[in-house]
Order: structure tokens, then C-alpha cells, then sequence
């Protein structure tokens, strides 16, 4: 839009000599002449534009979007330095002319507010509007390289990581890429197709920013930076009388700029993903390398020289979860310890179990809600912890780890993180000796009667009393004492004594690990 001269007074500024001559009246009825009596309300106005709202509320809102569209092009030109008004002017009267269309029942207004699938669904479509936005855009084409150029320079710098990008790629790479999105909206406004192989320079630059570690919203704002920029200069090359069109640009550029940020956002997410994909493949494998006593330097990742090592064993009413069951669980448990565990999760699966390394600076016992709260409903999940001395350790310790787990799950220990101390005799008692199947075969005798077994595990559980031993099994007192008896009987050892006691307690133990 061109500038008037300093000196030329626009009708709508008036001077303070002038303001000095004309009376009110006067003066009300010039300025109701020049921006309409919509601007000034009389009472007979204010009772018109009630009416108008309550017969039909779509068409007095379009009414308010327009007039505070006028306001904020005023705005504009005022902050460009150029007279008030002119633009303001015209887009009132077109408010005006609209809703006289419409008529007093605002009928078609649904249809202008809430329109079809294109523009003409709007009432925005029609041939002289299209001739008109085109030419509107034709006329911004010229200005394309300034724009970018002030996107790179300084629109964009209000964003923090703006600034920590490479020189070459704010002035070169970037700036190209606003060029071109801004010439993809401009053919488009001139009704020029495009096709969707033209968002491929979007979505290659998306890839790129999210393989460099830009935040997605940094990148999403500077989209929405430059369509506020594009429409500015929308605003700022409008003429009077093009206020149709401009509606019409504003209403392709919102939907053009949906597709942008759509194509955009998937090509980021993807892109991350598959980033991370890597990444965890990258973990499992010196996770593995690490339980094996394989060197990890050539993943160019340094372990850590301790480590805090889990094994999951986790199971529902049928047995373990194997398969796609326990690598869900695992998923669940990486997912918990990545956002409270401030180092890198390694987890690698075998036959044992889950295994997952974790820094030593990290303590069991604030783990085990995060552990056990990702099991599933009817799922139960124990872990096995111990830490390994250095990188070497690492096997030794894990293997530990696992019998703890497989300990606290064949004995049916509650969910939960088990360290050492926690079953330290049945870990003894388990280990690898020549005595454990001698020792595990006193209960031979008792295999014809699981009631004697089962009262012997109970008397065990209940600290050796018999009343609730009874209660526990649902039976009389006499009734336990006489299964007691009965097992000291067959088997030669009395759970009574104390000696009987520990043998029976080893032995229930060897028989639910082997």
C-alpha cells in the first residue's frame, strides 16, 4: 500500500483546530458518514444490532470477527506509520453490505460462518473474489525474499534455540525453506494447484531438526511465526475493497497451514522414533555385551563402572509371561525407570528373565512401586537385585540377580524387589551342594498326603502356632496336631522340634526350586 505524504490528512484524523471548529453534532454526523453509524451506535442502531443478535447469533458474530478484523488492520497501519482508517473504512463497509445480504433473519449466515469443505461453502468463493485474492497475492510475490529474510534475521529470533543454531543454516538452509513455504501459500492463494510432492522440502526439514534434537514445538512455532508474518503482509498490500479477498487468503492460509504442520509433526514424530529405535537397539546390544564379557567401546557409548542389576520375573494365574506377554511388561518397566532414573536404562531379555543395568547410584528399595505398579491386572511381578564391583562383575552379579528373582517367585514371595539379605537362608539353602537332594527327599514319604504337607508349610508360615495354623487351614486345633504327628511319623523328623523344623523348612524349599 503506498504512503501519503506526511502532510496529506486522512478525512478520519482530525486536528485539534479542527476539533475547535466543528461542533459535536457536526462532527458525529461526519465521522458517521465516513465509517458508518456501526462504529457510533445511536439507541435506534444499538436496538438494530440487538435485534440482529438475537435473531441470529452466527451472523452477529461473523459481524464482531469483522469489525475487530478492521480494528486490528488499523492497528497495523498505524504501527507502519501510514494513515488511520483507510483499510478500517472499507472492511466496515463490507461488514455492512454482507449483513444487508443477509437480510433481517440472517439467513445464509450458517452457511457463511460454518461453510462446506471448500471456500464457496464460505460464501467466500465466487469469481471476483478469486480474481481479486489472486491478484493480492500476485502482488506480495515481489516481497518474498524481504519476508524471509526478516523471518531469519528477526521474527525468528524470539525463539531461545534459535539463536544456538549454525549461521550457514539460519541464513542459508532455513531462509530457503521459509522462501519456499511462503511461495507454496501464494500459489495457492493465486489458485494455483499444488501437490502434496510439494510439502516434501517440509517434511525432509522436519526429519533433519528432529535428527539434530530440536523440540518439536521450536519447530512448530516457526511455522506459525511466519503465516503471522505472511498474513502482515497480506495486510499491509490489501487495498479498500479488497476485503473479500483478503477473508478469502486468510481462510486458504489456515487450512494450507493445517496441512504444513500436519505433514510436518508426522515426519518429526517418525523420524524420532526411528531415532530411538536405534538408540534402544544400540542399549540392548551392549547390555548384552555386558552380561557376556564382551568389550562395548566399539558402540561409543562408556557403560557405567558399577551397576545396580534387576531381574524381572513376572507371571499370571497360568504360569510365567512369555513371549509378547513379558516383553510388554519389560516395555512398561523401561518406560517407568526412563522417567525416574537419571542415567541410561540398558535391558536386555534371555531364558532367565529381563535383565536391566542400571546405575549403582540407584537404590532397590525406591524402586519397587514403579516395578511392581506396571504389572497388569492378574499379573505379578518380583525382581531380583545385586550390584556388581566393575564392568567385569557384571555377569557374576546378574547371575545372582536372577537366582534371587527365581528364589522369591518359586517361594511365592510377594511382589517386589529382593536383594540378598532379603532370602538370605533360602539362597544358601538352594546353592549347589551334594546334601540338597538328600535333603530335599525327606518329604518323599509324604507325597500320598498333600494335607500333611500343606499343615507342615502352614505350621511353618504361622510361627509354630497351632490355633492359627487351625484357623488358616479351616480345621480344628486337635486336627493339626494330629497331621504333625502323623508326618513325624511317616518321615522319621518331628516339625515339632527344632531341629525337625529347620529340616522341614529346607526341604519345602529345596522342592519348590527344583
Amino acid at each position: 500500500m503506498p504512503h501519503e505524504p506526511p502532510s496529506a490528512k486522512h478525512p478520519n484524523q482530525r486536528s485539534p483546530a479542527k476539533d475547535a471548529q466543528q461542533p459535536p453534532a457536526e462532527d458525529a454526523a461526519q465521522r458517521s458518514s465516513a465509517k458508518g453509524a456501526d462504529e457510533h451506535p445511536t439507541a435506534e442502531n444499538t436496538d438494530q444490532r440487538s435485534s440482529a443478535k438475537n435473531a441470529n447469533p452466527r451472523a452477529f458474530a461473523e459481524d464482531a470477527n469483522r469489525q475487530a478484523f478492521a480494528e486490528d488492520a488499523d492497528r497495523r497501519a498505524s504501527v507502519a506509520g501510514r494513515p488511520l482508517g483507510r483499510f478500517a473504512e472499507g472492511e466496515a463497509q463490507g461488514a455492512r453490505e454482507k449483513n444487508e445480504a443477509l437480510g433481517p433473519s440472517g439467513e445464509g449466515a450458517g452457511r457463511m460462518a460454518f461453510g462446506g469443505d471448500e471456500d464457496q461453502g464460505a460464501g467466500l468463493e465466487d469469481a471476483e473474489t478469486r480474481k481479486a485474492a489472486a491478484a493480492l497475492a500476485g502482488r506480495c510475490e515481489r516481497q518474498v525474499n524481504r519476508l524471509a529474510r526478516e523471518l531469519t534475521e528477526r521474527r525468528f529470533t524470539a525463539l531461545p534455540e534459535y539463536a544456538a543454531l549454525p549461521e550457514d543454516m539460519r541464513t542459508l538452509e532455513i531462509a530457503d525453506t521459509a522462501r519456499q513455504g511462503i511461495r507454496r501459500f501464494l500459489r495457492e492463494a493465486s489458485g494455483r494447484r499444488t501437490r502434496d510432492s510439494d510439502l516434501r522440502v517440509f517434511t525432509e526439514r522436519a526429519a533433519q531438526r528432529a535428527e539434530e534434537g530440536l523440540e518439536l514445538s521450536s519447530l512448530l512455532e516457526t511455522y506459525f511465526i511466519a503465516a503471522e508474518a505472511v498474513w502482515d503482509m497480506l495486510c499491509d498490500t490489501a487495498l479498500p475493497g479488497e476485503e473479500a479477498a483478503l477473508r478469502l487468503l486468510a481462510r486458504r492460509q489456515l487450512r494450507g497451514l493445517g496441512h504444513v504442520v500436519t505433514a510436518v509433526t508426522d515426519a518429526y514424530q517418525a523420524e524420532r522414533e526411528a531415532i530411538r529405535a536405534e538408540q534402544r537397539e544400540t542399549l540392548r546390544e551392549i547390555a548384552r555385551a555386558l552380561l557376556a564379557s564382551e568389550p562395548v567401546g566399539r558402540y561409543g557409548i562408556a557403560p557405567s563402572a558399577s551397576h545396580l542389576i534387576l531381574t524381572v520375573r513376572a507371571r499370571e494365574a497360568g504360569g510365567p509371561l512369555r513371549g509378547i506377554a513379558e516383553h510388554r511388561v519389560l516395555r512398561r518397566i523401561r518406560t517407568r525407570l526412563e522417567s525416574l532414573v537419571d542415567g541410561v536404562v540398558l535391558l536386555h531379555r534371555d531364558e532367565r528373565g529381563g535383565h536391566i543395568l542400571l546405575p549403582s547410584s540407584v537404590r532397590p528399595s525406591d524402586l519397587a512401586e514403579p516395578l511392581v505398579g506396571a504389572a497388569a491386572a492378574g499379573e505379578r511381578i518380583v525382581v531380583g537385585a545385586a550390584r556388581s564391583a566393575d564392568v567385569a562383575d557384571v555377569p557374576r552379579a546378574a547371575a545372582q540377580a536372577a537366582r534371587i528373582a527365581r528364589i522369591a517367585d518359586a517361594t511365592d514371595r510377594p511382589p517386589g524387589v529382593y536383594e540378598l539379605d532379603d532370602i538370605l537362608l533360602d539362597y544358601h539353602l538352594s546353592g549347589p551342594a551334594d546334601s540338597a537332594p538328600l535333603l530335599a527327599a525327606l518329604l518323599d514319604p509324604l507325597d500320598g498326603r498333600p494335607e500333611l504337607v500343606a499343615t507342615v508349610r502352614a505350621y511353618l508360615d504361622h510361627d509354630m502356632d497351632r490355633r492359627r495354623t487351625a484357623r488358616a487351614l479351616a480345621v480344628h486345633p486337635n486336627t493339626v496336631d494330629n497331621r504333625l504327628a502323623s508326618a513325624a511319623r511317616l518321615t522319621g523328623v518331628d516339625p515339632r522340634t527344632a531341629r525337625g523344623l529347620l529340616r522341614y523348612a529346607a526341604a519345602l524349599t529345596l522342592r519348590q526350586l527344583d
